[in-house]
């Protein structure tokens, strides 16, 4: 923060260094807050190891730090490609630890360690600076013992949402946005000292969002793999720094200090250990001496081990349920059939879970580990499987005639990360679904699986005997696998599902499918015309049709109710029907938890999601879904846990940050880890303007509120939930700006693009609910009421838990603008009393509440529901 100039103290006749917040910066209160925040925080420390502050100046509006002038290279330049030796390392580590210890004893938390704010003077001494986001720990007067109190303040130094830190060297909960203590300077520590002895950072990614994921998800290498020659208590200490769990943490570091000189004293006396080399063959060649004593050994134990099971029963132990991941097979051919390959990946996960008995990690977790380089152990830990089946594809197309596949695929034991079978299948093209049979068979009967007839046939079914259909059904699938839902994609999976069905009228999977395309393009809105409800139809009817008793014809019908119809009753019975031929279908158990949830029967809901979980452990929007159903039901901080959940998994996604955000609303109202959560929305997400609106009319930044609907282009803001115009929301903040005027035409002018938009859209309870609001704002009381109370008629609550949640909220907030309080209560208490988004905090947050919040009676009602 700042320019740093090179000046000459001539009263004392010493260079030192100025740092320099130029006038022009000094009109950003941003700016001027962090560089007097580093002022505060160097001033407070009097440290060998911490540059030292002479005085802080302001001439002509001209802020400036006079400080030590510190002659040497950044500890950035100093780290060797191989790590440093372990004297120097250790030297320098102590000269760190000891330094943050000073810094927090006296309430400094530094925040941003790093390499590059890392200095070695000249005389090998080390220098820590750039306190420019430190957080200052406060005395406060004032404590009923007349003690000074101590409260910790959590800066907001930065602009809206951003993060304080470098993200190669943050912490966990810094790169979450959690509240952060000194601990975490501790976990940044541990970054150092891993690539102090490496010569690389313990985690990495191609960009800050990848990297950010990969602090919150994965365990670095132990050092004793990467530098043998290190002390092996080193190790220890670094791997104990760097534990995701800020408890599990050294608490102090004064701790760190001690560990590390401790183990500088046992180097320089050569008396530590050095880390135990890799175990070899040569190990195996004990003395013969030794042969005969572990011999005698084991003869005396199984004796008397048979001796005890002689008395006792014996009690077997509980076998592992065989549990199995199909990663990515990996595309051997030309980069535009990766779609093949992946599409092998899938039909070989699809045909073993239909095996009874065995549990199949879904594509979705599968994904996530495609090309990480995680070893197999890893793999295994992350999503409890004790199989992993790997493999590659080169699909070479025929001149005229059929072409080849290959297909390698081998199964790898977890527990001791053996090959437990593997193959080459080099076949023409029209075998294709024989290999995928073999290859699923092998796999079943290699993990101890008993196949029956009818799974046996199960595995060798052949969808369809046109190969060009397949091939367009396998894109589709491809399309429609992609981790990011787009309209594009989808527009694209319909376009080779109906290619697919043309080129065979009775591929009744491809029929599948495309019914899941034309109903999700109209729950998602996309497109509500009535062909495309009967494209959707027509597709389900194909597909019952051509093989009315499959797991996947059940699917699409239940989806058809789902997305379509809204009959979630009609749903469940189609997806219980699936369930009986896929029991562990992730699929099948998300699309269950999801209509138990919009048919109001949120426990059950959650039991599915969590039961989703189990086979889709890597899957974020399972983590995400959970996390909004246990807000629903007010279980805050577990629906943050989730939330975070989804986060590590997804850093790049949108849902899991707002997922947090709106849980924080709820909980606690308006609070800094909310507006730091929604800075990581894209502005390109539906959610971002509406999400930010309420945000700031939370923290009472109403004209912020109103200058970021102006700055946003269009008029309206649509999504599932609300549609609106702009204008609405600028009248709810003109209100509590007390500009009535201004507010009266914002919301004139809303009620007249709902009018025009109820011409062409009559029956959509969205625009009902909003055209009620603008009423009630205009003194139209009558109307209004009957607003809300169409929309609440075209979506009840009964039919609709979750989305028709909304109209019964504007209904509430319809009465308090009209001036109707008996109204008013009496849907705010039954919205208390049900599953929703609805809280205290949130009521005495939200300025739509505002004249409710002085009438004891709202009040009252509060209490009853803490």
């Amino acid at each position: 923060m700042g320019e740093v100039y090179l000046a000459r103290d001539t009263r004392l006749r010493r260079d030192i260094a100025l740092k320099v917040l130029p006038p022009e910066m000094a009109k950003d209160v941003e700016r001027l807050r962090r560089f007097e925040c580093e002022a505060l925080a160097l001033a407070a420390i009097a440290h060998p190891n911490i540059v030292t502050v002479y005085s802080v100046e302001e001439i002509d509006g001209v802020h400036f730090i006079a400080m030590e002038l510190v002659r040497g290279k950044p500890l950035s330049a100093l780290i060797l490609p191989d790590g440093l030796p372990p004297e120097k390392l250790l030297d320098l580590a102590v000269q760190m630890a000891d330094a943050l210890a000073a810094a927090h004893r006296q309430g400094v938390t530094h925040r941003d360690l790093k390499p590059a704010n890392i200095m070695i003077d000249d005389d090998g001494r080390l220098k820590i600076l750039d306190f420019g986001i430190a957080k200052l720990k406060r005395e406060q007067p004032g404590s009923d013992d007349g003690q000074p109190r101590t409260l910790l303040q959590y800066e907001t130094l930065t602009r809206e949402a951003q993060i304080l830190g470098t993200v190669p060297y943050m912490s966990p909960e810094q790169v979450e946005g959690r509240p952060i203590d000194p601990r975490s300077d501790l976990f940044s520590l541990g970054i150092i000292f891993y690539e102090m002895a490496t010569g690389q950072r313990p985690f990495s990614g191609e960009t800050g969002v990848s990297l950010a994921s990969s602090i919150l998800r994965d365990s670095p290498s132990p050092l004793c793999e990467r530098r043998p020659d290190l002390p092996a208590d080193l190790g220890r200490i670094v791997s104990r720094c760097l534990q995701k769990d800020v408890g599990r943490r050294f608490q102090t570091a004064t701790d760190l200090r001690n560990e590390l000189d401790d183990l500088r004293g046992a180097v320089v006396s050569k008396t530590a250990p050095i880390s135990p080399p890799p175990r070899s063959a040569s190990s195996a060649h004990a003395r013969p001496v030794g042969k005969w004593l572990a011999a005698g050994v084991l003869l005396l134990v199984a004796a008397g081990l048979v001796g005890y099971f002689a008395i006792r029963p014996a009690r077997r132990a509980p076998a592992l349920a065989p549990k199995i991941v199909v990663l990515p097979f990996e595309n051997l051919g030309r980069p535009e059939d990766a779609y093949f390959a992946g599409g092998m990946t899938e039909e070989i996960t699809s045909r073993l879970s239909a095996v009874r008995g065995l549990a199949v990690i879904s594509r979705t977790s599968a994904n996530q580990y495609d090309r990480t380089g995680k070893t197999i152990k890893d793999i295994g830990k992350d999503l409890g499987v004790n199989f992993v089946l790997d493999g590659s594809v080169r699909w070479e197309r025929g001149a005229g005639g059929p072409g080849r596949v290959r297909i390698t695929p081998q199964l790898i034991r977890v527990a001791d990360d053996t090959q437990a079978w593997a193959q080459a299948f080099d076949r023409v093209t029209d075998d294709i679904f024989a290999v995928q049979s073999e290859i699923a068979e092998s796999v079943a009967e290699r993990m101890g699986v008993v196949l029956t007839e009818e799974g046996r046939r199960t595995l060798s079914s052949r969808p369809t005997d046109n190969l060009d259909a397949y091939q367009a059904y396998l894109r589709g699938r491809y399309f429609i696998g992609q981790p990011h839902f787009s309209e594009e994609n989808w527009r694209n999976a319909q376009e080779s599902f109906s290619r697919a069905v043309d080129l065979d009228p009775r591929f009744s999977l491809a029929y599948a499918e495309l019914a899941k395309v034309h109903a999700k393009l109209y729950y998602f809105r996309m497109d509500l015309s009535a062909e495309r409800r009967a494209l959707a139809q027509e597709a389900v009817d194909q597909a019952r049709r051509l093989a009315p008793d499959e797991p996947e014809a059940h699917l699409a019908a239940g989806f058809f109710h789902f997305w379509v119809e809204r009959d979630y009753d009609a749903a469940l019975h189609e997806f219980d029907l699936a369930a009986r031929k896929l029991p562990d279908s992730a699929e099948v158990l998300e699309s269950r938890a999801e209509a138990l949830r919009m048919r109001g029967r949120w426990q059950d809901a959650l039991a599915a999601y969590r039961r989703a979980l189990e086979l889709n452990p890597a899957d974020a929007g399972i983590t995400e879904e959970l996390g909004i159903t246990a807000w629903w039901l007010r279980r805050y901080p577990e629906a943050l846990e989730y939330a975070n959940q989804s986060i590590a998994l997804a850093p790049n996604q949108a849902w899991p940050y707002l997922a947090k955000v709106f849980n924080y609303w709820s909980w606690k109202g308006s609070i800094q880890e909310a507006r730091t959560a929604l800075g990581f929305v894209s502005s390109e997400h539906e959610w971002w303007l509406w999400s930010w609106f309420w945000e700031e009319m939370l923290e009472g930044k109403f004209r912020d509120a109103i200058r970021r609907l102006d700055a946003a282009p269009g008029e309206w803001i649509r999504h599932k939930m609300n549609a609106m115009p702009k204008a609405l929301l600028a009248g709810y903040a003109r209100v509590s700006l007390g500009e009535p005027e201004a507010a009266r035409a914002a919301f004139d002018s809303a009620r007249a693009l709902l009018e025009a938009e109820l011409v062409k859209h009559p029956d959509d309870p969205r625009y009902h609910s909003s055209l009620g609001i603008a009423y009630a704002a205009l003194g139209r009381k009558s109307e209004a009421v009957r607003e809300g109370l169409r929309a609440t008629e075209l979506l009840p609550l009964e039919k609709d838990a979750l989305y028709g949640f909304s109209h019964l909220h504007d209904l509430a907030a319809i009465y308090v603008m009209a001036g109707d309080k008996a109204a008013a209560l009496r849907e705010i208490e039954h919205m208390l009393s049900i599953p929703s988004f609805i809280s205290p905090a949130w009521l005495r947050a939200s300025p739509q509440w505002a004249p409710l919040w002085n009438d004891p009676d709202f009040n009252a009602l509060l209490r009853k529901h803490p």
